[in-house]
Order: C-alpha cells, then sequence, then structure tokens
C-alpha cells in the first residue's frame, strides 16, 4: 500500500554554471528549513540529486529527498516563521552553493490543508490554505468552533458538547419515621458518573457516594437537600430530592399551674422540625388564647375556674398528646369557722359554720366518730344526726380551686332514750343563715 508523505511543492529552480546555462546536466541540491529568520536555526535539512531540463530548470518536492538532519512531517507550521535555504552543487556532489533564502509565507497552510489530523487555526491561518479539499475540516482558534471546507466556502459549525451525561433523577422525597437510615433510589448512569452530596442539613453520611441506590444515613428531627450528580468531560447535570428522619417526640403539655391571676403562659415542649403542635380546650368555662399553634400560647380565662388543656403533637407518622390543668386562683380564701361546741340532750343539732365566700366551696366531713350524717354536707348549717352517747369531732373545709381552710367543732350526743327513733329529721332541711364569715388575704 502506498504511503502518503507531506511534500512542499516548488517553483522551478534553475541549473547554475557561472554564466552559463546548465541545459541536461545531473546536479545536487540541498535543502534546509530555517526557524524564525533567515539566519535562524536549521530543523530539517534535506538532499536531491536531479537532472535539469533543456532549460536548465529543475523541480523538486520538499519532503520527497534524502533526509540530512531533523523530520519533515514533524515541523509545527502553525507556530512561528519558517524560510528555505536552497544549496546547489553543479557537479552532483556534496560542495554545495548557496543559491538563496526566502521565507514561506502561505505555502505550509497549504499543506496543513492536504495533511491527515485536525487543524487548529486561526481565520486569518485558515483563509490562508490553498486549495483545501472538499470535506475538509479544522477547528477554529478565533470561534472556537468547526469549520468545514465545501466547493468555495467555509461552513462553521458550533454546537454543544457530544454525549451529554445523562439526565439525573434524584427520586422523590423521603420522610423516615422509624430511624435516621433511609435507602436512596436515583437512577443509574448510562453516560457518565454519579455522585451524591449534601447541599443542606447539619451531619449526615452515604454508604457509597456513587451508588445511586446508596444508604443515608443522617441526624433526628433534620431536614436534607441531596443532590445526585451525574457528570462527564462535558459537563454536569444535578437533581435533588428532599429527606427528613421524622420520628415524633412525645408531647408534653407541662406541669400543672395555680396561678393567683385570671391569665398565664403556657408551657408545651416545641415541636421539632417536621412536628406540628396545637392547643386544645378540654374542660372549663370562658377561655381564649393567642395562637393555639404556640407551646407558649398566652392563655386568658377566669379567677376561680380550673382548666384542662391539651397539647397535640403530630407529624406524617403519628400524633401525641398531653393534657395540663391550669388553676386560676382567687386571691382570697374564707378562713373556715366550724362554730361553738354543741352539746344537746338528743342525737341531732343544727350547725353553725359561716359560709364559704366568693370563688369557694365548703365541704362537712366527721373527724372523729361513727355513725352520723348529715343532711347537706355541703350546706354550712346543716342539720347533723349521730349516735346516742358519741362525741363527734366534725370538720368544716372552705376551698377554692387553690388553698383550704378548715375548723372543728365538737358535738356531744345525748342518751338513747332522749333520741328517739333513728333518721326522724333527715326528710327535713333546715333554712337557717350561716353566721357571718371572714377573708383572709
Amino acid at each position: 500500500m502506498p504511503r502518503h508523505r507531506k511534500v512542499l511543492n516548488t517553483r522551478p529552480f534553475p541549473g547554475i554554471q557561472w554564466g552559463n546555462i546548465l541545459a541536461a546536466q545531473s546536479i545536487s541540491m540541498r535543502i534546509s528549513i530555517l526557524s524564525d529568520s533567515a539566519a535562524g536555526t536549521g530543523i530539517y535539512t534535506e538532499t536531491h540529486a536531479v537532472t535539469t531540463n533543456s532549460l536548465g530548470l529543475v523541480n523538486i518536492e520538499i519532503g520527497h529527498g534524502t533526509p540530512v538532519s531533523g523530520s519533515f512531517t514533524g515541523i509545527n507550521w502553525s507556530k512561528g516563521n519558517y524560510f528555505i535555504k536552497v544549496e546547489a552543487d553543479e557537479n552532483a556532489g556534496t560542495n554545495f552553493s548557496l543559491l538563496g533564502i526566502s521565507q514561506l509565507l502561505s505555502v505550509p497552510y497549504a499543506l496543513y490543508a492536504n495533511s491527515a489530523g485536525m487543524l487548529h487555526l486561526t481565520d486569518s491561518q485558515r483563509d490562508s490554505i490553498v486549495n483545501p479539499s472538499n470535506g475538509k475540516v479544522i477547528f477554529n482558534l478565533t470561534s472556537n468552533c468547526l469549520n468545514i471546507w465545501h466547493s468555495n466556502n467555509w461552513y462553521q459549525v458550533c454546537g454543544d458538547c457530544v454525549p451529554q451525561p445523562s439526565a439525573p433523577n434524584a427520586g422523590a422525597d423521603l420522610a423516615d419515621c422509624v430511624d435516621s437510615v433511609i435507602q436512596l433510589s436515583a437512577n443509574n448512569p448510562v453516560i457518565g458518573t454519579g455522585l451524591w452530596s449534601v447541599s443542606n442539613g447539619i451531619g449526615g453520611s452515604f454508604s457509597n457516594i456513587h451508588d445511586p441506590q446508596s444508604t443515608f444515613t443522617g441526624n433526628l428531627h433534620q431536614l436534607y437537600t441531596l443532590s445526585w450528580q451525574i457528570a462527564n468531560s462535558c459537563t454536569s447535570l444535578t437533581d435533588e430530592l428532599h429527606i427528613i428522619f421524622n420520628r415524633l417526640s412525645p408531647a408534653n403539655a407541662g406541669p400543672d399551674q395555680y396561678i393567683y391571676n385570671n391569665n398565664t403562659y403556657l408551657a408545651g415542649n416545641t415541636p421539632p422540625t417536621g412536628n406540628y403542635g396545637k392547643w386544645s380546650g378540654i374542660n372549663g368555662n370562658n377561655w381564649n388564647w393567642w395562637d393555639q399553634n404556640d407551646p407558649n400560647a398566652f392563655f386568658h380565662g377566669s379567677l376561680g375556674e380550673s382548666y384542662t388543656l391539651r397539647w397535640t403533637t403530630w407529624n406524617d407518622c403519628d400524633t401525641s398528646f398531653d393534657d395540663v390543668v391550669i388553676n386560676f386562683c382567687p386571691t382570697t380564701v374564707t378562713i373556715a369557722d366550724a362554730g361553738q361546741d354543741i352539746t344537746v340532750p338528743f342525737c341531732t343539732s343544727i350547725l353553725q359554720a359561716n359560709p364559704p365566700g366568693e370563688y369557694c366551696s365548703g365541704t362537712w366531713t366527721i373527724v372523729n366518730g361513727s355513725g352520723g350524717i348529715f343532711v347537706d354536707s355541703t350546706y354550712c348549717n346543716t342539720l347533723f344526726q349521730g349516735v346516742p352517747n358519741t362525741i363527734y369531732i366534725l370538720r368544716w373545709s372552705i376551698s377554692t380551686i387553690c388553698d383550704t381552710s378548715f375548723d372543728e367543732v365538737t358535738v356531744n350526743t345525748g342518751p338513747a332514750w332522749t333520741c328517739g327513733a333513728p333518721g326522724f329529721l333527715m326528710g327535713t332541711r333546715f333554712i337557717i343563715p350561716c353566721k357571718s364569715g371572714t377573708n383572709a388575704g
């Protein structure tokens, strides 16, 4: 198979016999390529053995001679200036005489146009190519585009790098309600290499950053943005997904409160990221609050009221709640007065305690003695019936939702023969005004 070599065609050189034309005579010639200037370094030299024609002229192809030094194919014609040095020996020997030195201008680009491989040329260098072959392609350093010669024109092609990497798909957003490890499901790259990274979030690690099915371990109650990048030598493309490790924290409504006022700030726990909370009323009358979603909401009620409030927390996985009792205590409580000790010949007596007062309630209880009963244990002047010959200690307690005051009275019942039938007065309620009470502030 013939091998094509790079050559530089020249105009005919005259055969010289000083003062005479050397017609039809064998001569030898030496050709050198100089770099940068006429006095520059010779980077390539070859010799030719030729015969002049009838006019004393010869044609040679530089690059097809006998190499003496350098490599003709190794010359980078796109860099620097080049000069050609011509020498001849009319006796066909090696005693060469200088014929001349001249600069190469457009000839090297014509040489490029007929060579294999992609040329990198500026606009001006491209336009200096003589008779480029149809379909010749160069890379234009001016426009960073490909130029193709067709007919009488250069056609420019500017496009995207190919092949582009596969389009990334990081998968759907995920929430984990159990622990802090989750399985990812990105697409497997057909073109390019995949890479996981954390775009947003504290901490977190991948079992394999290049595996589209990698597991990711993060921190509880942390919202992460993960990036799945597919890249090759052309570019990189990225898709993202969001992950939250959302195990529910149990609701905590805070401790019960006893407030000597009619308003307070609640003390629910703050839901972590991805969790939500809301207050609701379970028991009580006439309340309102500012922002039921605030764990520390401001709550307003009525003095003397006890409220049961519920703090509910939830997320996509579960719900939790906790209750708290808020007591708005009156600023005063009535001091209990159970009245004077009583000794009666009977088994019944009317008690003489003071009334409970505002925001208060009263209750009779038996501290000592058995078999006694009250007609109405919440009434200050209720009727008490005991059994014969018994000493009772009775307690009158006055309470608010926050405080209690009590006082005791002794009741002595008579003998059996004076008491009559047991319970004979139990169907009767005596409406006797209670004695005046005393408030303590």
